[in-house]
């Protein structure tokens, strides 16, 4: 009895299955003898071959962007990338056994095994190397993946419609002792631009796992924001030849910074107190009414070191660091220096504290922002080191800090070329649902005039007061204190009410470090003045749950007092009432509480 194609390729399958597995061969019709005999001689021969590194992570970043441009425009489940060198195997062997019936066996099977696996061996062992696999712009530090390529079935660049096809990937030295680079877009959702913290790719990093479709269920077509769908891209210089290679480095992305090291950076700050931990409340879990509460917690809060001297702080996160004067901001609307005089200041204020260790330019990001990023080997990382904000006065109001100072080389990888990145943006397009590296024009590069502006009408009617207090005055507030533990336990407990230092007894201070973020009523002494506020505490209490009161209503002049007579209908004493409110004003006013006065308002 002759066996269909169907029955001949099931035999074949469990055959290819059985020697991939190294189990007992099932018996095989003569008819597709041949035809097995050849596959398995070639998955031995393969076996015993060990692959190109490099070329096996090219293939499988190829079939990644493939697939994920499937995803996202048929929003299917999507098969898992194939993790270990057996799943590539498995994936061959399913090619062989035409799971798809619509080829017939014989030359044809046959010219495809030879022709994929000729291909796999001469690129597992000729000196030319795969095409990269860190696409970077020449002006930053290589630090992810490519994965815009397309491919076909032979392992070759898909052409576009114009008649040049991409260069091949210039020859260089062996990477196939370097570590696979991680896929941009791969482990957890999309990345910052440049940064550190990425480790080598694994095998879970480059995987992705289906997502079930639920019987009838109707799922939306996706939207594909591409405003640039129907442009048509025109090239009139030629392709640049270089680079051809580029060094990548690795720069560790949490627990950057040891105790000591935290001590040493603050006091280059001139910082010399206590290192911080900050208190969270307790956390708050997901549960259903009368269901007890999960073992493990819904979030889990970060650490953070904090340092302070008077109304300055500094914060240390992962591997940033950040720098907050709070006693240059007299008010919400501080002013900001030109960026062309704030540079040198801010340039000055890190070179007289050994910070500027490195080659690095200078340019202003957005606004009058300063910022200052690293030169590695002549190329300028796009990810800044420092962010600097310097107010009207010259004074440093803020800064953050990312640094690049324990920067490990991986090795030297070859990149695509400009050619073949041309190709691919004509055959795939932008691809706007991944990061992509962010550029800054060059020297010669001029920006457009800015317009006069022209404020709106009610901006100059717009006016905000903020109650003030001089020494000696007292003051009650509500407040969620913001508490900061000594991490040696050798100083009492940091706590900030508002804006505002709260100094007493250490005992007060122990006990109230267990309301951190709660709701509670202070009372005390204001010393210092406004801004650098501090409170001496007299009394405090824990409350209920306040919500922000805002009413809007008209300011009414009584004698020596000044009323708010809210449109609810309730009359207000505003206490240390701005002089410049005039009679029959409409303001709005807010505030965390309301309590009964002394005399017939509140």
């Amino acid at each position: 009895m002759n066996k269909t194609e169907q029955e001949l390729a099931y035999e074949l399958d469990a055959f290819l299955t059985a020697q991939l597995q190294g189990s007992r061969l099932p018996s095989l019709d003569e008819a597709v003898a041949g035809e097995a005999q050849l596959a398995a001689d070639l998955l031995q021969l393969a076996a015993n071959l060990e692959p190109d590194p490099v070329f096996l992570s090219d293939v499988e970043a190829q079939l990644a962007a493939a697939a994920s441009r499937q995803q996202k425009l048929r929003n299917m489940p999507e098969r898992p990338l194939p993790a270990k060198r057996s799943s590539f195997w498995q994936m061959i062997k399913e090619g062989f056994t035409m799971k798809r019936t619509t080829l017939a066996f014989g030359t044809l099977i046959t010219i495809v095994v030879v022709g994929v696996f000729a291909f796999f061996l001469m690129r597992g062992n000729s000196g030319t190397e795969p095409e990269a696999i860190a696409g970077v712009p020449e002006t930053a530090v290589a630090t992810e993946q490519s994965n815009t390529t397309d491919a076909n079935t032979n392992g070759e660049t898909t052409p576009s419609s114009t008649e040049t096809s991409p260069s091949p990937a210039p020859s260089s030295t062996d990477t196939s002792s370097l570590p696979k680079l991680p896929v941009l877009g791969q482990g957890g959702g999309a990345r910052g631009v440049g940064g550190g913290g990425g480790g080598v790719a694994t095998d879970a990093a480059t995987s992705e796992e289906a997502l079930p479709v639920e019987g009838d269920m109707m799922i939306d077509e996706p939207f594909i924001w591409n405003p640039l769908a129907e442009a048509q891209y025109t090239l009139n210089i030629p392709f640049p030849t270089e680079p051809t290679a580029a060094t990548v480095y690795q720069q560790p992305g949490k627990d950057v910074f040891t105790i000591e090291e935290i001590q040493q950076i603050a006091q280059l700050f001139g910082m010399n107190g206590p290192i911080y931990t900050e208190v969270y409340p307790e956390p708050i879990y997901d549960t259903v009414e009368g269901e007890p509460a999960p073992d493990v917690r819904e979030w889990i809060p970060p650490t953070y070191y904090y340092v302070f001297d008077g109304q300055r702080q500094l914060s240390f996160y992962d591997a940033n660091i950040y720098y907050f004067d709070q006693s240059v901001t007299q008010d919400y609307t501080v002013e900001m220096m030109p960026f062309e005089q704030a540079a040198p200041i801010a340039e000055a204020f890190l070179q007289e504290r050994g910070l500027l260790d490195f080659p690095y330019v200078i340019s202003s990001p957005w606004g009058n922002d300063v910022q200052i990023m690293r030169v590695i080997n002549g190329y300028v990382n796009t990810t800044a080191e420092f962010y600097i904000s310097v107010t009207q006065n010259g004074e440093i109001m803020s800064l953050s800090y990312q640094p690049f100072n324990k920067l490990a080389a991986l090795g030297d990888y070859p990149l695509r070329s400009a050619e073949e990145a041309w190709q691919d943006l004509l055959t795939n397009g932008i691809d706007y649902m991944h990061s992509y590296w962010i550029t800054y024009p060059g020297t010669d590069y001029v920006m457009p005039e800015v317009g006069e502006y022209v404020p709106s009408p009610w901006e100059e009617q717009y006016r905000y007061w903020q109650r003030t207090f001089v020494d000696g005055d007292p003051i009650t507030l509500v407040s969620y204190p913001l508490v900061y533990l000594a991490v040696n336990g050798d100083a009492a407990p940091h706590i900030m009410v508002d804006q505002y230092l709260l100094n007493g007894a250490d005992a007060d201070l122990q006990a109230l470090a267990a309301y951190a973020g709660q709701p509670v009523r202070i009372e005390g002494i204001v010393r210092g003045g406004t801004p650098n506020s501090a409170i001496e505490l007299t009394n405090w209490a824990p409350v209920d749950n306040q919500e922000w009161q805002y009413m809007a209503g008209t300011v009414r002049l009584d004698g020596d007092q000044v009323l708010f007579d809210a449109d609810e209908g309730e009359t207000f004493v505003i206490p240390s009432a701005p002089a410049d409110l005039t009679d029959g004003e409409r303001v709005n006013l807010s505030g965390w509480s309301i309590e009964r006065g002394d005399g017939a308002y509140r």
